[in-house]
Order: structure tokens, then C-alpha cells, then sequence
């Protein structure tokens, strides 16, 4: 038997309690054949197949998006509750995702088919202590530890009252924001004072007197409260420790076993006061108590002795789930059994999508890909989701062969800083679990938490990240120092100084790097396959990221419409490239990054050389730019006999092919390393020679003198010079034509089978097997859940941001 133990809670004073239970199954098991797994692994490990069972301990505070997770796995799962009876009414909704649940609540027994009582119990690696045998060696006469419900805090007021004064009393009262400070007569607000169980067990063992009172409050109505009849762990643990107990809870409390006459339980205050004053008047009978209760509860309450009737009843389930297999009708003679008809679902997480905003090669990209996918798997779940605003999501839909809005999400304002945002990650989560999502294929994080990569992978979803640029290395996503040059970050073994240098120059903390990587760190180590389109692409990430080598791979992107280029080509006219001024095209979005400086510089200086712009792509940068020049672009554009002959912004697929037919070089002067440059593609193809600078993807695509030029970036000087050398050598311009238009180019059906395989290669299984009941439970998963601590949510605030009170 392997056994994994899970803690449901995601904040808990009683994190001890599962550690407890996994020791006691080391011992039964081996050590190697049990584990406690957090929040962030749980589903991994369930739909893993190399553990018999999953024992989960809690179930009050259970997130609903785990459990949903994990009802799709075939994984044996037992509930075991520490809540009863004052949750049930949560503990309700959490039980449909598991096959048993083991009350710790006697009278819960029977209150489903599913539910058999079990009591809590104790750990003697933990919680065993020596009992003290001489009366000088205890410091404190009487200790009280437990969370400072109203009904004990009365209890503890009146019984204080009836003690003499003197003794050395320990109260450790804990609140939290559903009830108030308790306040004590004569001790005043008791510190807010949370012990780890040894230091616990330590006070029990030197205390002389430990008392313990039920609890008679909870969050639940007053009309649905329960008062419980079983005792807490508590009781066991203090045994063991080799505490003397006096009990106030009434005849309703039912100590088990031998325990009634080795621990007293009375049900009014003045009892109870009695009782402690007669055991610190009468040392040697309360140390033999002590000790005889020990021995009993080592004898018989234990977890190790709970634990065999729990793996009894996994045997039982699993035996069910075989009989069950063994039952289930087989394919018809002939036909091959397909478990997984279609693929698992994919939502595809981008900074924008075709028909929200104004849209780039990513968006193109992402809309040829998701409407491909559909197209092949009609019945498939194939979703996008990316900032519709500042404040709204969008998630859109693909089944109609077109986007289609399925869902504006109003979620609130985010930091273009966000390390994390609850609102934001609950929001996705739940897009994950209503749609049964699979592989999320993450595109773009920008307007979006960097955290979203962990919610995926904790909820059991295979995550892909295709590096379109380099947003999860840095924040100047193109790699960019401020003057605008390439930092190549990527080179240097230890990038800090570097990274300041650029922080502090753009007016930010110069620790925020730190703070950034720390957890785009974290996001990337939850990712399951990195894809970049070029090799030089790869090695910067793999520069800033050794830990991904084994998780990079190169998958060419696509280039749409290879077809329609090739037709387009073919028209070209014959002997272009001898013809007329040399026609220089410009094709994309002129903006900084994309050399817009040199650009506008080599325009100027082209007013009388035999050069003719071509500009397909121009943006009101590019105007103001020429403008502050003293170039009008338009009234060139219309002359006809000026440097710039053509001048547009937005443009069609068909417009941008005669433009291409009619061009003999086209400028590519990116100052940053571009991952890919469909536009690079598309001209070489159609037999445009490329002027390109020197970095990035242009490296992997140009040879320099054969297939295109190569020129330095932020170089108007060359990039004259290579034009003029093209203008003035045909032939050259010619056969670098011609190697150009040799250019390999991947379609998109050649790609989306290649990423379907990626895909598969992953094993994705979200989605592939539906959950039989749904679940009313809360969303409970956060950042801190899944191990993850922030001092700040935002990476770029050198503030901490303390926890709220709980």
C-alpha cells in the first residue's frame, strides 16, 4: 500500500495533525510508501498511479477547484474529518469528492452511507513525554490551551475565581477575527500566543493540572450548531504527554474505552475547581493517574492502531473499483477501445486576442492556432482568455469557426506589476474547473498575476508557454536596457548590477528584480514545456533560466497563408530586380522597438538617392516621428515622386502580397533579439531580399551575403550602405532574391500537428473523465496555499504587506 496523506485546510492551526497521522503510516507502511503532500502537488500526485490511496485530513476549509480536480482521478479517496459536528454543514459539501468519510464524531456516525465513525488520536513520536515522577519537578499548577470560544472563556473566569490565589497558572487563548479578545480577571487581554504541538507537549508534561473545556461555539447558525459527544485529539495528546486532565464537558461528552475512570469529567465550573485543588493537595495519586493513563492510551489510541482500519477499508475500495473494471462492457468485436476521443480542453492565456483590441503577430497567432484546433477536434473544449480592459477578462470561444465573446469577467483593477492577484486567480481557476481545461497554453502574462502558472499546475493542468517575447524573464519584455539597446541579459553569469543599473534607470526600486524573478522563477518551475520559435530565442531563456534546459524545445512558428505568398510570388513580375529605383518596403508596426529611430534617419537621409519607401504599418509614432523631421508622410505618399510612395497603417492579406510583389528589400531594424518576425518570413518567401539587424531570430534565419543582410543595430549608416550596394549591384540583389525565396516556412497544419504532440507527450487528463456530483464548496486556494509567501503582491513595492488577522 502507498498512501498519500493531504492536509484539505488551507490555513490551520492544526497543520500538526496530518504530520501526526503520516508518521504513524511510515511506521505501518515504510517511510518510502507514505506522503504528505501540500496544496500545490495534491492532484499531481493523485492522478500520478504511483499511489493505492489518498487520505485527507480536514474538510472544512477544502477549495472547491482541488476537489473537483481531484474527483477526476481514479485515485481511492478517504475523508477523514476534524471538524465534527460544529462543520457539518461544510463538511457536507466536501464529501461527495471522496468514497468514505471517517467522522471524528460519534454522533455523526451513520450520517450518510458513506460515514463511520473514528476517533482522532495520538502519536507517540510526537507527542510522548517521560511522566515527571517528583512533584518539584512541574512548573506550572494548572495550564489551559485551546482557542478562546465565549463558553470557555466564562468557564475559566468563574473557576479562576474559586482557586486560591498563587498558583502558577499557563492560559494560552488564541482568537481569531469571529471572536473577541478574551479578558480575564486579574490577567487582563491574554497575549495572542500560538504554540507548535512540542512546546505543547512540553507544558502538558510540566504541568500539574491540565483542564480542558468543550466547545460550544462555531461559525455555523445557532439553529444548525451541534454540540459534539467525542473528545477532541487534545485528549489523547495530553495522555500522552503525561498531563494530569480534568474534563469540563458535561455528561453529554463520552470519553471512550478505560478513559472515564482515569480522566474525571464533570459538568459544572465549581467541580472542576474542586477537583484541581484535590489533585495539587494529593501529588502521588495525580502523577499515578497520569501515568496509568498513558499507558492506556499507548495501549489502545494511537494512530498507528486508527490507521489499520482505515487501510482496511482502502483494500475494501480498492477491491470495488476492480470488481468495477471487470464489469464495464468491453469495445464491439473489431473496434479498437478509444478512451480519450478528442484531446483534452485548452485555454490559450493571452495579453489581447483577435477582436478585443488592436492586434499583433501574438493575437494572429493565437487565433489561427485555437481556430485550427477547433476545426480538427469539433467537439473539443478550445477557449482563450486575455484582458478585455483594465478590469474585465474575456474569455472566448471557437466553435463557430470564428472568435466568439463567451464571458466578460469584471474582476477589478490589476498592477501592470502584478506578481499575484487573488481576484484575478480565482477568476482563472474557476475558467479551469467549469471547463474542464487540460493544457493551458500560456502566450502573454502581460495585464495578467505571474502566478497564474502555479493555479494551473496545482489544479492537475498541463502548462505550455510559447515565448513570443520575453515578458517572463523581465519586465521590458523585448530586453531592452532604457537607451534602447539590447542588455543581453542572457550573457552575463551574474545579471544582478545589470538589472539595477536598468531598474533604477527607469525610476524603479533596484531590488524589484528580486522580487520579479523570485516568483517568475516560481511560475516557470509549474510549467510543463517551454516552445521557442528560433534557437536564439531558446538561449536566452535558457541564459536566464538554466533550470528549463530539459523542458525547452524549438517549434518553428507559423506563417499563415504560405500558399497565398506562393501564388503571389509567382506573379512577380520577371527581371523585377532590375527595374526602377530600388523599393525598400517596411512591413509591420513602426514603433521603437522595432527600430523606429533608424528608421525615420534613413528615410531623411533618402531624399535624394534612388530609394522608395514603402510603409505598411505606420502608427502615430512613426507620424510624429517623420512630422518632428519635417516630413509630412501623407502629401510624400501622394507626390509620387517622393522617398516615401506608399504610406499605410492598417492593412489587408491581399494588400500586403502585391505590395510584397512589387519590393526588392524589405527593413527588419528591431533593437531587440525578436523571437521569430513572421513579417521576415513572409517577404524572403515572396523573394524580398531582407535587411535585418543583427539579433535575436534575424541571426537564425538570415545567412548574411546569401539570403539577405545583416546590419548592426541602431545603424542608419549601414543600413544605408547595404541599401545603396543592393540599388547599385542587380545582380546581387538578384541572387539574394532568389536564396530568399528558398525560405522554409511552417504552416499551421504542419505546426498544430507538431504541438498536438507536444501536447499528448505531456499525458494532459483534465477534462478527460467528468465529475459525478458537483460541489458547493467556497474557493479557498491562494498564492500562500500553494507554498508561495509575497511581501508585496506587487513585485515592483519594496513594502511588506502583513498577513490579516485570522
Amino acid at each position: 500500500m502507498k498512501l498519500l496523506i493531504y492536509d484539505t485546510e488551507m490555513r490551520t492551526a492544526n497543520g500538526y495533525l496530518p504530520q501526526a497521522i503520516a508518521m504513524a503510516a511510515g511506521k505501518l507502511l515504510g517511510r518510502s510508501n507514505v506522503h504528505l503532500c501540500g496544496h500545490h502537488q495534491v492532484v499531481e500526485q493523485a492522478a500520478s498511479g504511483a499511489w493505492n490511496g489518498l487520505l485527507a485530513i480536514g474538510g472544512a476549509g477544502a477549495d472547491r477547484h482541488l476537489m473537483a480536480a481531484l474527483m477526476e482521478t481514479s485515485i481511492p479517496r478517504i475523508l477523514w474529518t476534524t471538524e465534527d459536528p460544529y462543520e457539518r454543514r461544510l463538511l457536507e459539501r466536501t464529501e461527495p469528492a471522496f468514497d468514505h468519510i471517517f467522522s471524528n464524531e460519534e454522533s455523526c456516525e451513520g450520517v450518510s452511507p458513506f460515514t463511520s465513525f473514528l476517533p482522532l488520536a495520538a502519536e507517540p513520536d510526537l507527542h510522548w513525554r517521560p511522566v515527571l515522577e517528583n512533584d518539584s519537578d512541574y512548573v506550572h499548577d494548572l495550564t489551559f490551551v485551546g482557542t478562546a470560544w465565549p463558553n470557555r472563556v466564562a468557564s475559566l473566569r468563574r473557576i479562576l475565581a474559586e482557586l486560591p490565589l498563587g498558583l502558577n497558572v499557563f492560559l494560552c487563548l488564541p482568537w481569531n477575527r469571529h471572536i473577541p479578545k478574551p479578558r480575564l480577571p486579574g490577567v487582563g487581554v491574554l497575549p495572542q500566543l500560538r504554540l507548535d504541538i512540542t512546546d505543547l507537549c512540553d507544558i502538558w508534561n510540566r504541568s500539574r493540572v491540565v483542564l480542558t473545556i468543550g466547545r460550544e461555539f462555531s461559525n455555523a447558525p445557532v439553529d444548525s450548531q451541534v454540540l459534539g459527544v467525542s473528545p477532541p485529539p487534545r485528549i489523547y495528546e495530553t495522555a500522552l504527554a503525561g498531563g494530569r486532565q480534568i474534563v469540563l464537558g458535561g455528561p453529554r461528552l463520552q470519553l471512550p474505552g478505560a478513559f472515564p475512570d482515569l480522566i474525571p469529567v464533570v459538568d459544572q465550573e465549581s467541580a472542576a475547581a474542586a477537583l484541581i485543588q484535590h489533585d495539587l493537595a494529593d501529588p502521588a495519586a495525580r502523577i499515578t493517574a497520569a501515568r496509568a493513563t498513558q499507558n492506556h492510551t499507548l495501549s489502545h489510541h494511537t494512530y498507528e492502531q486508527r490507521l489499520r482500519v482505515v487501510l482496511t477499508r482502502f483494500a475494501e475500495l480498492r477491491s470495488q473499483q476492480r470488481r468495477a473494471v471487470v464489469q464495464m462492457p468491453g469495445p464491439p468485436q473489431g473496434r479498437r477501445f478509444d478512451p480519450t476521443p478528442h484531446p483534452s480542453g485548452v485555454l490559450h492565456v493571452a495579453h489581447n486576442l483577435v477582436g478585443l483590441r488592436r492586434s499583433g503577430g501574438t493575437e494572429l497567432y493565437v487565433d489561427q492556432l485555437a481556430r485550427w484546433q477547433q476545426r480538427r477536434w469539433p467537439e473539443r473544449t478550445v477557449l482563450a482568455l486575455a484582458p478585455k480592459d483594465s478590469i474585465r477578462l474575456a474569455l472566448m470561444g471557437y466553435r463557430q469557426g470564428r472568435p466568439q465573446l463567451l464571458e466578460t469577467l469584471k474582476i477589478g483593477q490589476i498592477s501592470r506589476f502584478s506578481s499575484s492577484n487573488q481576484n484575478y486567480e480565482r477568476a482563472f481557476c474557476q475558467i479551469l474547473s467549469h471547463h474542464g481545461v487540460g493544457v493551458v497554453h500560456i502566450h502573454h502574462l502581460i495585464g495578467l498575476p505571474l502566478s497564474l502558472p502555479l493555479f494551473a499546475k496545482a489544479l492537475g493542468c498541463r502548462v505550455v508557454v510559447t515565448l513570443h517575447d520575453f515578458h517572463l524573464l523581465c519586465h521590458r519584455y523585448t530586453l531592452q536596457r532604457p537607451d534602447g539597446t539590447f542588455c543581453r541579459v542572457h550573457e552575463h553569469p551574474d545579471h544582478r548590477l545589470l538589472c539595477r543599473l536598468c531598474l533604477q534607470a527607469s525610476g524603479l526600486d533596484g531590488e524589484a528584480r528580486n522580487r520579479r524573478l523570485e516568483i517568475s522563477r516560481r511560475s516557470m518551475a509549474a510549467v510543463d514545456r517551454v516552445l521557442a520559435s528560433t534557437n536564439s530565442s531558446a538561449a536566452i531563456a535558457r541564459g536566464v533560466y538554466p533550470e528549463l534546459a530539459d523542458r525547452l524545445e524549438v517549434l518553428e512558428m507559423v506563417t499563415p497563408d504560405v500558399t497565398e505568398l506562393d501564388r503571389g510570388r509567382h506573379a512577380r513580375p520577371a527581371g523585377i530586380a532590375r527595374q526602377g529605383p530600388l523599393r525598400v518596403g517596411v512591413i509591420g508596426n513602426a514603433v521603437p522597438h522595432k527600430g523606429l529611430d533608424t528608421l525615420v534617419q534613413v528615410i531623411r537621409a533618402s531624399g535624394d538617392l534612388p530609394l522608395e519607401f514603402h510603409i505598411l504599418g505606420a502608427t502615430p509614432e512613426l507620424d510624429q516621428c517623420l512630422r518632428e523631421a519635417g516630413f509630412d508622410p501623407d502629401a510624400e505618399a501622394q507626390a509620387g515622386d517622393a522617398a516615401v510612395a506608399r504610406y499605410e497603417g492598417t492593412f489587408t492579406r491581399a494588400v500586403l502580397v502585391s505590395t510584397l510583389q512589387r519590393l526588392h528589400v524589405a527593413l527588419f531594424l528591431s533593437s531587440w533579439p525578436e523571437t521569430y518576425h513572421i513579417a521576415l518570413g513572409e517577404a524572403m518567401r515572396m523573394g524580398v531580399v531582407p535587411v535585418a539587424t543583427h539579433l535575436g531570430a534575424h541571426r537564425d534565419r538570415i545567412e548574411d551575403g546569401v539570403n539577405g543582410v545583416l546590419v548592426p543595430p541602431q545603424d542608419p549608416h549601414a543600413v544605408l550602405q547595404a541599401l545603396l550596394k543592393l540599388e547599385a549591384d542587380r545582380s546581387l540583389l538578384g541572387s539574394l532574391s532568389q536564396a530568399a525565396a528558398s525560405v522554409s516556412l511552417m504552416e499551421i497544419e504542419q505546426h498544430g500537428v507538431a504541438l498536438e504532440q507536444i501536447y499528448a507527450q505531456l499525458q494532459p487528463w483534465r477534462g478527460t473523465r467528468q465529475a459525478e456530483a458537483s460541489l458547493q464548496l467556497d474557493p479557498q486556494l491562494d498564492l500562500a496555499a500553494l507554498g508561495v509567501r509575497l511581501a508585496h503582491e506587487r513585485w515592483h513595492d519594496p513594502t511588506v504587506r502583513w498577513d490579516e488577522p485570522t
